[in-house]
């Protein structure tokens, strides 16, 4: 199960979905109003789902949201291989990498002074 967003004191209770992109077809339908979500993730799903309608609104937290791989239990040496690998890029090629897959406009006739 997917929860589309966190709690937020005084709204209704969240919405739960079977996956995010159910969620955000949802909301490319009109059928909610809004989805909170991952950075990377909302802009993949935007992007592969042909979502034009929609755009990112705004930043909800201002901690950082941390990405992830997981590894199946049974492949242990995966994850020394991936750390590895991770430790080999230059922050000039994460800059390039987030530009590339994690890239933002945000909807400033959304929410004003946003952008």
């Amino acid at each position: 199960m997917f929860l589309c967003c966190r709690i937020i004191v005084g709204q209704p209770p969240p919405i739960l979905f079977d996956s995010f992109q159910e969620a955000m077809l949802d909301l490319s339908a009109g059928k909610i109003g809004a989805v909170i979500g991952n950075l990377a993730v909302s802009t993949h799903t935007i992007q592969t789902s042909a979502l034009t309608n929609l755009k990112i609104a705004g930043i909800v937290s201002k901690e950082p949201s941390l990405l992830a791989m997981a590894v199946r239990k049974d492949w242990p040496e995966l994850v020394s291989l991936f750390d590895k690998a991770l430790e080999s890029i230059s922050d000039e090629t994460r800059k390039e990498i987030t530009t590339k897959w994690v890239p933002v406009e945000f909807a400033s006739e959304i929410l004003p002074g946003l952008g």
